[in-house]
Formats: structure tokens, sequence, C-alpha cells
């Protein structure tokens, strides 16, 4: 139970993790179903997100994963997300998001590491301001232990 201001929302969460090792590769999947409820009028919340003005929100997620050592120095990651939501009010929307993602991580030293990830995001709306997008992203980032 959140109180924002003038109202109050109630949230419940449900996730299931399962994973499997084997050799120098992890499997994993992950599930989630998400459910909010607003408790007084959405309109005097602060806004989280773009589902926020809705009464209810109904949500669920999967996502399989695979992770693997690549060498001693490096590891490598692959994962993909599935993602629907829906709010209903005095108007309603789904929202579908598809995430998938590449992960290498290395270590180029004692105190040195660095890493690479790209990631593509499609999302699909269906409602009143429905807007469908893409995007791709890379990102690089490297760390000085000192």
């Amino acid at each position: 139970l959140r109180n924002y201001a003038s109202g109050y929302e109630l949230q419940r969460f449900l996730r299931a993790n399962v994973s499997y090792s084997w050799l120098r590769t992890v499997l994993g999947l992950s599930a989630e179903r998400r459910m909010r409820a607003s408790l007084g009028s959405p309109l005097l919340y602060g806004i989280e997100d773009d589902l926020s003005v809705y009464d209810r929100i109904d949500g669920h997620t999967l996502s399989p994963s695979l992770s693997r050592r690549l060498s001693r120095q490096t590891n490598g990651a692959l994962a993909l997300e599935f993602d629907r939501s829906k709010g209903e009010g005095t108007s309603h929307e789904t929202r579908d998001r598809t995430t998938f993602t590449v992960d290498v991580v290395t270590r180029f030293g004692p105190s040195v590491t660095g890493s690479l990830r790209y990631r593509h995001q499609k999302t699909d709306e269906r409602g009143l301001n429905a807007e469908d997008y893409s995007e791709n992203a890379v990102t690089a980032n490297v760390g000085l232990r000192f």
C-alpha cells in the first residue's frame, strides 16, 4: 500500500525464477505477474509512468536468459524479455514490450574491467494515445578499481 499526497494504491507482485547450471553455462527463466489498483483519485498522484492515470493496471513478464563463461576473463549473456501491461479505467491501453539484450564483460587486468551491451526494445501500444516505437542502444563501460 503506497500513499501519494491524497491517494493510495494497492500493489501485488508474484515472481518465480528457475535456473539450471551446467559446466560454464547458466540457463534461466523468470516470470512475473503484477497488479496495481488505485484506491483514490488517480489525478492527484505523482506521475510515475505512462500507465499511472489508470484505476487498475495488470501486467505480466516472461524472461528467458542464457549466460556463459567464454574464457577465464570473459563472460557473455543473452536475455529476452516479453512484457504486457494493461491499464483500465475511464479508458484503456495495452502495451506489449519486447527487449533483447546481449552483454559481454571482460577483465583486462587485476583492477580493470570492461563491458559492452547491446539492447533492442520494441513497444506496441493499443489505446487512445498509442505510439509504437523501437530503440537500439549500445553501451560500453570501463571500470578501474584503485
